[in-house]
């Protein structure tokens, strides 16, 4: 089975790859039962010829092709033809396909093999780090080269998690405490708690029975303040959840947005200063100061392109007969795609 992949790899690359600096502001729409692409202005810009595709990450984006996936450049170019039954995204040059049941291999954007390994499970790399999952649900971090840079045998059983900002957190089996561990694999904080979603701004969310609090990169307590559920920090803010309601806090504890009932915030975290809230079971959104500035009459697209990224978001149409189509809206509650299939 790794033979036959490296063989594909190679058969089906180009040579060289250049990667884009940034992502593309390109969005994944659906015509006719085919994926392509549009820009901000809602042009088509790579046209719909791909059973599906994924949105760009890295620089890439994953298509689907007669049941084999490849990946596209911004401008519709294949830089890996459609080779592999199971891949993933592109995650810091690197993407992880699934050859056999517990053999797992990475390749780079030319297609190249960059190396592989027999691991029951892997994670996408973050930080120059990625998880991988050994027999008996034991956990090491991988260095880009597949080497292990360390293991955490007194590691919780679930899905590990990744690298941020420098620090991943780990959840012990006793569930006494959150270790942060750094890339070389020594222990840089040890807080109280039963786990934590990670670093983002600076701050880390951890649970203890008494509840969520927020701990700084000395491990310290980052306010005297404790929360019934806590997301992490994204432009300035956190989602948090007190008596019941949702609000905002900024870092210094302080509750800045409360938004009224009955708005609730379905996606965790801002996203180009707007949140994506439910109001009757339909989508919309509301700005920083908790004003309902995109009136929620949309229906779950069930993707996480509902946050705005790029000045879109996602959004879904449900008929009465049940079918979900699919469409994007500006800033301003523009519909740049109208939903289709």
């Amino acid at each position: 089975m790794l033979t036959f992949l490296a063989a594909a790899l190679a058969l089906f690359s180009t040579a060289t790859v250049a990667a884009p600096p940034a992502e593309p502001a390109l969005y994944v729409v659906e015509v006719g039962g085919k994926a392509g692409f549009i820009d901000a202005k809602g042009r088509v810009v790579i046209a719909p010829r791909f059973d599906a595709a994924s949105r760009f990450s890295d620089g890439l984006a994953r298509v689907l092709v007669d049941g084999r996936y490849g990946f596209i450049d911004a401008k519709g170019g294949y830089v890996i033809a459609p080779a592999l039954e199971h891949v993933r995204d592109f995650h810091e040059g690197l993407a992880a396909s699934r050859a056999d049941r517990d053999i797992w291999a990475f390749f780079d954007k030319a297609g190249k093999l960059a190396f592989q390994g027999r691991w029951d499970r892997v994670g996408d790399f973050h930080d120059g780090r990625a998880w991988a999952e050994l027999p008996g649900r034991r956990l090491a971090y991988l260095e880009r080269t597949g080497k292990v840079a360390f293991h955490v045998p007194d590691a919780a059983t679930g899905d590990p998690a990744d690298f941020r900002e420098g620090l991943v957190a780990v959840t012990l089996k006793d569930r006494s405490e959150v270790r942060f561990y750094a890339p070389d694999g020594s222990i840089a904080l040890r807080v109280p708690g039963k786990l934590s979603r990670g670093f983002s701004e600076g701050l880390a969310p951890v649970m203890t029975d008494q509840g969520w609090y927020y701990v700084d990169r000395q491990g310290q307590p980052a306010f005297d303040r404790t929360f019934e559920f806590a997301w992490g920090f994204r432009e300035g803010l956190a989602l948090v959840k007190v008596d019941g309601r949702q609000g905002f806090i900024d870092k210094t504890g302080r509750l800045s947005v409360l938004p009224q009932p009955p708005i609730e915030v379905v996606d965790g975290s801002l996203s180009e200063g707007l949140a994506t809230v439910k109001v009757d079971g339909k989508r919309g959104w509301m700005d920083r100061t908790g004003a309902l500035v995109i009136p929620a009459r949309w229906d779950d697209p069930f993707d996480s392109a509902q946050s705005f990224r790029g000045g879109l978001a996602m959004v879904g149409l449900r008929s009465e007969s049940g079918v979900l189509t699919k469409g994007y809206v500006d800033k301003a509650g523009k519909v740049v795609w109208r939903p289709s299939r």
